[in-house]
C-alpha cells in the first residue's frame, strides 16, 4: 500500500480539496482493511459475539494510543470546533460488558506515534482517521444487528452506535469543513495533515490484520 497520491498546493484549496485528497491518499488502506480477515468475518451472515467481541478489542489497543495523543494534541476549542469528542469511554464499556480483558498498546506503537504525530496539523490527518470510524461504525452496526438478529438485543453497542441514534452523515460533513477551515485559517501544511492520516490509518490496519 503506497502512502503517495494527490498532493495540496495553492491552487487546490477550493472547499472539500483536503477531503477529497484525505479520501484518495487513503483508499488503499481503506480498501485493504475491509479485506481483512477479522473484518469479513465481521460483516458475515455467520458473525457471532466473539467475533465482535475480538473486533473491538483489537481496535481498542490503537484507541487507547491514538485518541489520548491526538485529542492531546490540539487545543480543546479545536476539537470543540469540529465536533470531536471522546469515543473511547464508550470502547471501553462494551468491552467490560463483553467481559474482555484490556490489553495495553506496544511501547514501540507510542513511540512511533509520537514521531508520527508532533504537531496539531498531523493530529487533525489522525483525527480525520477516527472521525471516519465512527461514521463507518454505523455501517457495521446496522449490519451486525442485521446478521445477529435477537442475539443483537443483547450485546452493547454503546461505541458503534444504533439505528436509533441519529445519522452521523451531517456530523461528519461538518468535521470535514471545520477540519478544511482549521488548515486554512492555522496556515497548517496539508501535506502534513495527508501524511499523517496515512500513518494513522496504517496503525489501525496493523492492529486490526493481527499485526501488533
Amino acid at each position: 500500500m503506497s502512502a503517495t497520491g494527490p498532493v495540496i498546493g495553492p491552487e487546490t484549496r477550493r472547499q472539500g480539496a483536503l477531503m477529497q485528497a484525505l479520501r484518495a491518499r487513503t483508499a488503499a488502506l481503506h480498501a485493504a482493511t475491509e479485506a481483512l480477515p477479522l473484518m469479513r468475518d465481521l460483516m458475515a451472515p455467520e458473525v457471532d459475539a466473539d467475533i465482535y467481541r475480538a473486533y473491538l478489542g483489537a481496535l481498542a489497543r490503537p484507541y487507547r494510543l491514538l485518541e489520548p495523543h491526538l485529542h492531546a494534541s490540539c487545543a480543546p476549542l479545536t476539537l470543540e470546533r469540529m465536533g470531536v469528542r471522546e469515543r473511547l469511554p464508550a470502547l471501553e464499556r462494551d468491552l467490560e460488558a463483553l467481559g474482555d480483558e484490556p490489553m495495553p498498546p506496544p511501547p514501540a506503537d507510542a513511540e512511533h506515534l509520537s514521531s508520527l504525530v508532533a504537531n496539531q496539523a498531523q493530529a487533525l490527518g489522525g483525527l480525520y482517521v477516527l472521525e471516519g470510524a465512527t461514521l463507518g461504525g454505523r455501517v457495521i452496526s446496522q449490519r451486525l444487528r442485521q446478521n445477529l438478529g435477537a442475539e443483537a438485543d443483547r450485546l452493547p453497542f454503546h461505541f458503534l452506535g444504533t439505528r436509533e441514534d441519529r445519522s452521523p452523515a451531517e456530523g461528519w460533513r461538518r468535521f470535514g469543513a471545520a477540519l478544511e477551515d482549521e488548515v486554512s485559517t492555522r496556515g497548517h501544511d496539508p501535506e502534513q495533515v495527508l501524511t499523517a492520516a496515512v500513518a494513522v490509518f496504517g496503525l489501525v490496519h496493523r492492529h486490526l490484520g493481527g499485526n501488533s
